[in-house]
């Protein structure tokens, strides 16, 4: 098949601004780039309140300033929209409130917020906002015949259309908050003032300008201010390094000393526990009883010495239990010690670990 050359190396959809471009083909740029931007608009918000959660990030001088940049022009691609529906499709929404940027209502931040959470709030509310209205112009696409959407001005002229009101009507079912409604003209009460001779390609401007500058920006400023607060973190532990460097030696040393006192210590206690262990136990690991024994071959042998050798078998039965008493009782203590030696032994090494 032979075609022009200019239909193989040129297409409207990629190669024309998008303000002379058909006004179907308008719509369906903005809502598909709309609904990527904000996509990724939402993930560097979203990068933004998990950074700002310390602290140190928090209290950045720069914060307000940029948020409040990406709030005006946030609020700015939303009026854009709200101006093309109003205009253009009779479909109109309920006022957004946003903060004056009055001298009696301002304070410590631009634009009269009252704090850094108010700010976010709105950069949130907006963005939501803003899905809703290119979710709302995807499905305008779709319900309504290509041939009534071919120019802007056929729209304006036969608005509302007939499908408008079941497009508004589910929109307003399903995202009630938004306050969406179709009026009898364009404008009427509550009419958004024009801002643009081509209001959905300057919105599309201002949420990539958005993305690619504002908000790179702020992560950048966050991410700026996280390592100068590690880099002052490593400075004041060098300092303090440096200003007690004789106290460290000192301590260092009498770690050392204690550590070896005890390794001592600790290898003799050792030592008693298991002598003390043989002497009290037989090698089947039963008690010891050699007196018992002994006190019954005596008794065996002589049958008129048996009174006094059971006497004298059971005091020594009597001093083997006290003498095993004792040892276990030793023992006890001495595992004690044992203990409290392993746990010195243990904070010296996070001691020097932490040097």
């Amino acid at each position: 098949q032979i075609v022009q050359l200019q239909a193989l190396v040129f297409h409207e959809m990629l190669d024309k601004p998008l303000h002379e471009k058909e006004y179907r083909l308008q719509l369906e740029e903005f809502s598909f780039r709309g609904e990527r931007l904000i996509e990724q608009l939402d993930k560097q918000l979203s990068l933004v309140n998990r950074l700002v959660e310390h602290d140190v990030l928090w209290r950045c001088r720069q914060l307000p300033l940029l948020l409040h940049k990406v709030c005006d022009k946030l609020r700015e691609a939303q009026l854009n929209i709200c101006q093309e529906f109003q205009e253009v499709w009779c479909i109109r929404f309920e006022p957004f409130f946003y903060p004056s940027d009055s001298e009696d209502l301002a304070g410590a931040l631009p634009g009269g917020w009252l704090d850094l959470d108010d700010m976010f709030l709105t950069v949130t509310l907006l963005v939501r906002h803003l899905s809703e209205m290119v979710t709302l112009a995807g499905e305008l696409i779709e319900d309504t015949p290509e041939e009534q959407t071919l120019s802007r001005d056929a729209v304006r002229a036969a608005a509302p259309l007939p499908g408008t009101g079941m497009v508004v009507q589910a929109c307003a079912a399903r995202v009630p908050w938004l306050g969406v409604s179709v009026c009898s003209n364009a404008g009427g009460e509550g009419e958004t003032p024009s801002l643009s001779d081509h209001p959905l390609s300057q919105a599309i401007s201002l949420l990539d300008e958005v993305l690619t500058v504002h908000v790179h920006n702020l992560i950048d400023d966050l991410h700026r201010t996280t390592y100068r607060t590690f880099v002052r973190i490593c400075a004041a532990y060098t300092r303090w390094k440096s200003a007690f460097a004789e106290q460290r030696e000192q301590k260092m040393r009498e770690i050392a000393a204690t550590r070896k006192r005890r390794g001592g210590m600790t290898g003799k206690l050792i030592y008693m526990v298991e002598t003390d262990d043989l002497q009290d136990t037989d090698p089947d690991g039963s008690p010891h009883s050699s007196s018992k024994h002994r006190g019954g071959r005596r008794s065996s042998r002589s049958g008129s010495k048996r009174t006094s050798v059971s006497r004298s078998s059971s005091s020594r039965r009597r001093s083997s239990s006290s003498r095993r008493s004792s040892a276990g009782n030793q023992s006890k203590e001495v595992q004690a010690a044992l203990a409290a030696s392993q746990e010195h032994v243990a904070s010296s090494k996070g001691l020097e670990n932490m040097d």
